[in-house]
Parts: structure tokens; sequence; C-alpha cells
């Protein structure tokens, strides 16, 4: 009997261990159940960590924005802008003190302001260190070929634009070119006739002006003298 009862004694115990852990389990189970679920699965640092790199990401969107528009900006100002935009304006041949030089074959070179006097038909872009055939640019037929004189790029190879068979000779001996020069001296003598013709129009009509003045003044002195004769005459009888 107490043999039975010392057996008992020993599985009290172990027992109420498992009724207490039964019991924790439940009390756990409670509490989780009243906590809200989060379903985004995400910690507040994770959530705080993604709107910062979003932020970064449009930052850096945006920087690129301008960076892409200062980019085109610069494009389209110094492509062909500095220099004549159309007929009426008279090739641009700047003169600075020193033109670009750059690395080309065993030795630094750069644009000649003495081209200008071989070649008038040249004009320099500072912006781009580039040449440009002005006759070509403006007076070329239409749906003609652009050459390199008459592109945005421009001419820049300063090292062959001597040469006797490149750069500005064979440029000046092809077709295209040899058609825009005669009718860029076309423009010129059209405009200097018309300069010539508004001269002499201007010049009859300032003379015409003048003869008008001379006769109505001449004409107000002969009705004057007329009419004191009269006035005279009638006061003698």
């Amino acid at each position: 009997m107490k043999r039975k009862k010392d057996i008992m004694s020993f599985f009290a115990p172990q027992k109420k261990n498992d009724e207490a852990d039964s019991n924790t389990q439940q009390e756990v189970q409670i509490a989780t159940e009243t906590e809200p679920e989060d379903f985004s699965g995400e910690t507040d640092l994770e959530i705080e960590g993604s709107e910062q790199a979003e932020k970064d990401g449009k930052s850096q969107s945006e920087a690129e924005d301008e960076i892409e528009s200062e980019i085109e900006d610069r494009s389209t100002s110094t492509g062909t802008s500095d220099i004549s935009k159309c007929k009426e304006e008279p090739p641009m041949q700047p003169h600075p003190k020193l033109f670009p030089r750059t690395w080309m074959g065993d030795r630094r070179r750069s644009f000649k302001a003495d081209w200008y006097k071989i070649h008038p038909w040249l004009e320099y872009s500072k912006m781009s260190d580039c040449a440009h055939c002005y006759a070509c640019r403006h007076f070329s037929p239409p749906n003609s070929t652009d050459t390199v004189f008459d592109s945005p790029s421009g001419f820049k190879n300063w090292k062959k634009a001597t040469y006797k068979e490149g750069g500005f000779a064979i440029h000046a001996k092809s077709e295209r070119h040899t058609h825009a020069m005669m009718a860029w001296k076309d423009y010129q003598r059209a405009v200097t006739s018309n300069a010539t013709l508004a001269n002499v129009l201007n010049k009859e009509h300032k003379k015409l002006v003048q003869e008008n003045r001379e006769y109505i003044k001449n004409h107000s002195r002969s009705a004057a003298t007329y009419c004191d004769t009269k006035h005279c005459s009638k006061r003698t009888q």
C-alpha cells in the first residue's frame, strides 16, 4: 500500500507541471488571437527603408532628367547656333586671338583665320570648333545630299583641311558646291541691284519733292504779287 502511494506521489508533480504548461500555452494562444495581425509582413525599419529608397530613387531620376535637359540645351545651343541662320546674314567668320587646338597626328592643330581669305564661303563655329560651308547651307538645290560642311557636326579635321585632294579643296570642286556658289553670287547681284534701284528711286523721289516745293513757293510768290497789284490799282481808282 505504501509502495502504491509513493508511486502516485511521484507522478503527481508531473501532472501539475503538465497542467501548468497547458494553461501557459492557452494564455499565449489567447494573447496572440487578441493582437492585431500585420499582414504587410514588414517591420517599421523595413517600411522606413523602402520609403527612403523610393525618395532616393525619385531624386536620382530627377537629377538624371536635369542632366539630360542640360545636355540637350547645350547640344541645341552649341551645334550651329553661333553661325549664320539664313541667307540674309553674312558668313560668320570670327577672328579670336587663339583657336582651340586639338591633337591630330603628331601635333596639336587648329582652325586658321587665314583660310577665310582663300575660301570666302567658310564660316566657323566657336562653340563647336568646326567649319561650315555658307554657300551649301543656304543655296544648295532642294533635296540634295548633305555633306560634312553643311551638317550640324561640321568639318573639324584640321590635319586634312588644306590637302590638295581632301578637306576644303575637294569640297570646293564638288558639283553641289559649285551650283551653290553660283546661286549665292546671283543672290548677291540681285541684292545689289535692288539696293541700287532703291537708291535711284529714292534720289528721284527727293528731287521731285524738291521741285514741287520750289513750284509751290514760286506760285505763292506770284499769287501774292498779283494780289498786291490788284489791290493797288483799286486804291488808285
